[in-house]
């Protein structure tokens, strides 16, 4: 585990989490389905969410949706700098499907689409990565590209505002978003769900 990412998980506080949560609020006040609720992993199908992305990965390779049909996708929106709820969020993922059998781990494909680009070169996302689950994939691209994304999953976020030594955070949606292979949304967990848990909803859904 690298220095920044024990850093940001000694640091975790209310105070961040309460932000984090704020943030999933103002994702359903932007149009999110009435049965999806930030807090816990009770939740329903039927959002329209998800379409289609062009990105860079960590290796600095071009991927789009297509690359990911056909499995189970575990995606989460959020940066490598955070200390918040994005390490509590990849920890929870990680050890979700550390925990379950192997022969469904297979069927999913994790992602990390960052928020912050400026900061989030394919490069720095190796790095972060190297933290969690070998099968995660980060993702990273434009503004332009990553707002395209948030828009198909009604991500939101707020533009930073660096301190005087330049450093930020960025406030955004903390849904975790479990998708089908084809596409379609099946079940959403947030940054506070227990690993336990998604790996529960992982073993009952995934086939």
């Amino acid at each position: 585990m690298t220095p920044q990412l024990r850093r940001a998980l000694a640091i975790l506080g209310i105070g961040g989490l309460v932000v984090a949560g704020l943030a999933a609020g103002a994702w359903y006040l932007h149009g999110g389905n009435e049965e999806i609720r930030s807090g816990g992993v009770v939740s329903a199908g039927g959002a329209e969410l998800g379409g289609s992305f062009s990105l860079l990965d960590q290796d600095g390779q071009r991927r789009t949706e297509k690359d990911f049909a056909g499995q189970y996708v575990l995606l989460y929106f959020g940066f490598t700098y955070c200390v918040d709820a994005c390490p509590l969020a990849m920890l929870a993922m990680s050890q979700a499907l550390d925990r379950v059998d192997p022969a469904v781990a297979a069927k999913v494909q994790p992602l990390l689409i960052t928020v912050d680009p400026a900061r989030d070169t394919p490069e720095q996302l190796k790095t972060y990565l190297a933290n969690f689950n070998p099968r995660f994939v980060g993702l990273t691209g434009t503004l332009e590209e990553i707002g395209t994304a948030a828009k198909a999953w009604r991500v939101v976020w707020e533009p930073p505002k660096p301190a005087a030594d330049g450093s930020y955070q960025v406030n955004h949606t903390t849904i975790i978003y479990l998708m089908g292979p084809d596409g379609s949304f099946l079940r959403h967990f947030d940054h506070l769900s227990n690993s336990d848990d998604i790996a529960r909803a992982l073993t009952e859904i995934v086939r």
